[in-house]
């Protein structure tokens, strides 16, 4: 956990033997290089400048701590510009960075400061406070000696009684204070130990419920499983309570963050099937085609009929809810390529936790290259809302990019927090805390966006799927015509009616839009390239991926390929393996002999 500005100001004082109240005050850069030279002791002291209070000053300060990372190897990038604002936060956050580098690296020998610093190098706070200090003991003590020499019956005037304050604090007296903090301060972070503890042995208590559930599933009847088990959709209820009663502002930002990290960690371990949970007949089958789309929505919405309309599979339709009880798989035939529709039976509220056999619905769900959501018009807000909900707390992100964080566990060196980018809703201090809720305590964190909370935690669990969605309306022959345009607008939607085949040929072309499909021909050296047998391929695949689709040695004996079409700059391009291609492209592939 890192220290507080404080703890960190005590210590940068204690070490060069300064004064410093802020941790501002660091910006000079002075106290970064001296703090070096605890280290090493070999910097060049006398070029430092303490008393210093211009930015331009600082310069000069922050070359000798470039030139000492750069001698020394330490791979570690220096923020100048905005360590030399003097500013809190990025002071406060090199300053921490700082300390555990020489907690790890300092050598343990005595060091004088003062020494090192030499005589006129002091701080000019430092200083000031120093010059001024005698000055204001001798007023004192002439005012107590014009006091004492009255008589008791004159009258002290207004003026007077100012003088009667009595004088600053000795050192001694603010040493003893710090001390009695210090000690307040280790008794808080033992109690949050012991708290720390007792929580690590409930979830302990937890994890061996689990193991017992999926070694023998016999078991999960008994009375005192299902309690706990109660217990865990009781806390869970109660965090997403307590989170829509907490007001949303910068102050309970960290709070907020807590309490999601243990709701996601509590679904995990309600949701998370046993590896040997009672059989069933299976939802899931065989993927074929090129692309898999899953269908999903609630009963009698008119799944069944539009996979009958796309596809020439029978799905018994019918105007009762539940009329398709398991998985039924259809093929869309479009632009060359075979698409696998599955008709997935309808899911109901409190799919996620088990309910109509949803979970086995969505994990087909996520295998799926893209979900289609069918909706009711005549009630797609309130559907749209709870399928999204749904699909959520199983950990399926629609229309979103993964995050661009690299999270590593490791076996020890503590946790390494570094950031490219400004983090508006994600502190360090809560990035450890959340970390620490998963019991990781060795990680390596390189953040390279702005993210959230959520996004983080999802990082962390590692279980997510990113998958692109359309919300498709059916019977938009119910509503009026304006309410048909507003539900055009949005993004990601058709709207459509099954049953007068309205806007079905636009679906299709939807479908194969956001699959982001691209077909690419092949050619041999001396003929007509074969215009009726191309490959499919994703976008943004290269000449590489076009090998391993023709045949997976390809590679090995590649040479070079001729590259015909859009992403060729002329006709033909001699490319590599690294070449991206385009929709339509022509390719020769030529191999080693």
């Amino acid at each position: 956990m890192s220290a507080s500005r404080g703890e960190l100001i005590a210590w940068v004082n204690d070490l060069l033997q300064l004064n410093y109240t802020k941790v501002e005050q660091l910006g000079s850069g002075a106290a970064y290089v001296q703090i070096m030279d605890s280290i090493y002791g070999d910097l060049p002291m006398s070029r430092i400048k303490f008393a210093t209070k211009h930015e331009y000053e600082y310069l000069g300060n922050y070359k000798v701590l470039q030139t000492c990372f750069a001698n020394k190897k330490i791979d570690k990038n220096i923020p100048t510009d905005r360590l030399m604002k003097c500013k809190m936060q990025d002071n406060l956050e090199f300053l921490q960075w700082i300390k555990r580098f020489w907690e790890s690296t300092f050598p343990g020998e005595p060091y004088d400061a003062l020494a090192r610093r030499g005589s006129g190098n002091e701080p000019m706070a430092a200083a000031n406070r120093s010059s001024t200090a005698p000055a204001r003991r001798a007023m004192n003590n002439g005012a107590n000696r014009s006091i004492s020499g009255r008589s008791p019956g004159d009258h002290l005037s207004p003026i007077g009684n100012r003088s009667l304050r009595g004088p600053s604090p000795d050192h001694s007296v603010i040493l003893s204070l710090q001390k009695e903090l210090q000690e307040e301060r280790t008794t808080v972070a033992a109690l949050e130990k012991e708290r720390d503890f007792y929580f690590g042995k409930l979830r302990d208590i937890e994890v061996l419920i689990q193991q017992e559930l999926e070694r023998t599933p016999d078991t999960a009847e008994s009375p005192l499983l299902k309690d706990i088990q109660a217990g865990i959709l009781e806390k869970i209820a109660d965090i997403e309570k307590e989170i829509s009663k907490t007001q949303k502002n910068k102050a309970t930002e960290y709070h907020l963050g807590l309490l999601k990290a243990k709701l996601a960690k509590y679904r995990v371990q309600l949701l998370d099937p046993g590896k040997t949970a009672a059989k069933g007949e299976g939802f899931d089958v065989m993927k074929s085609g090129d692309a898999r789309v899953a269908l999903i929505g609630f009963p009698s919405v008119g799944k069944s009929t539009l996979l009958n309309k796309l596809t020439n599979t029978h799905s018994e339709a019918g105007a009762y809810e539940f009329t398709t009880l398991t998985c039924i798989p259809g093929k869309i035939e479009y632009n060359g390529a075979n698409i696998q529709l599955l008709d997935l039976p309808g899911i109901i509220e409190g799919a996620s936790a088990g309910k109509g056999r949803g979970r086995q619905v969505i994990a087909v769900a996520r295998t799926a290259d893209l979900i289609m959501i069918m909706l009711d018009a005549t009630k797609s807000v309130t559907q749209k809302q709870l399928l999204e909900a749904e699909l959520e707390a199983v950990g399926i992100r629609l229309n979103t990019q993964r995050p661009n964080v690299y999270f590593k566990i490791k076996t020890g060196g503590g946790i390494s927090f570094n950031a490219t980018c400004k983090l508006t809703a994600l502190t360090e201090k809560m990035v450890q805390h959340i970390l620490h809720d998963y019991r990781i305590f060795n990680a390596e964190i390189l953040i390279r966006e702005d993210i959230t909370v959520d996004q983080f935690i999802d990082v962390v669990l590692g279980n997510r799927k990113y998958i692109r969605a359309i919300y498709c309306y059916n019977k938009i022959d119910s509503v009026t015509i304006e309410q048909v345009d507003e539900l055009a607008r949005t993004p990601y939607t058709v709207v459509m009616s099954c049953e007068l085949d309205l806007n079905t040929e636009f679906l299709v072309e939807t479908i194969w839009k956001n699959l982001a499909l691209l077909r690419v021909y092949t050619k041999k050296r001396g003929e007509y390239p074969d215009f009726e047998g191309g490959l499919i391929i994703r976008a943004g695949s290269t000449v590489e991926h076009v090998c391993h689709a023709i045949h997976r040695s390809l590679v090995a004996e590649f040479k070079y390929a001729l590259v015909w079409g859009r992403s060729a700059k002329h006709n033909p391009q001699r490319v590599g393996l690294s070449h991206l291609v385009e929709n339509e492209d022509v390719i020769q592939v030529v191999k080693r002999r």
